[in-house]
């Protein structure tokens, strides 16, 4: 599976997961962060910082 960044999508792309039901309640920092496949739409998220 080929994931891309959110910066890395087309404008009619990125309208499509904003409008898709399983990312409505996603804040578009988040979406942004996130990497998308554009086959099947999974949502691979970044992996967060930890503090040691």
């Amino acid at each position: 599976m080929k994931v891309r960044q959110w910066a890395d999508l087309t404008e009619d792309q990125q309208y499509l997961i904003s409008a898709l039901p399983n990312f409505e309640d996603m804040t578009m920092s988040e979406l942004r962060k996130s990497r998308f496949c554009t086959k099947c739409w999974f949502r691979k998220e970044v992996a967060q910082e930890t503090y040691a």
